[in-house]
């Protein structure tokens, strides 16, 4: 992916580094997985613990990420509502 920077609305600097920052690391699991990501899956495979903070510096640069709340197990056979944030379309920044 190489890195890619450009200064948004408020001077949000939109910068995109696949192999160093994390928001590049999540842009890049985000393409490749169609399915999406929830926080655990963030923290587990990417080692990100603020997903949604990450989510939204993106969405500051212009790209559009949906959610949607879905329901997996949680512990003593409960259920829990987590957020699954998806890539809506392929972008290009430039």
């Amino acid at each position: 992916m190489g890195t890619q920077a450009q200064t948004v609305g408020a001077g949000v600097l939109c910068k995109l580094e696949a192999d160093m920052s994390q928001n590049g690391l999540l842009l890049q699991f985000l393409e490749e997985h169609r399915g999406g990501i929830t926080q655990l899956q963030a923290f587990t495979e990417l080692g990100i613990c603020r997903l949604s903070e990450r989510i939204r510096e993106l969405q500051a640069c212009g790209i559009n990420i949906s959610h949607t709340r879905v329901v997996v197990p949680a512990r003593n056979g409960r259920r829990a509502h987590v957020m699954r944030y998806t890539l809506d379309h392929h972008f290009a920044l430039g």
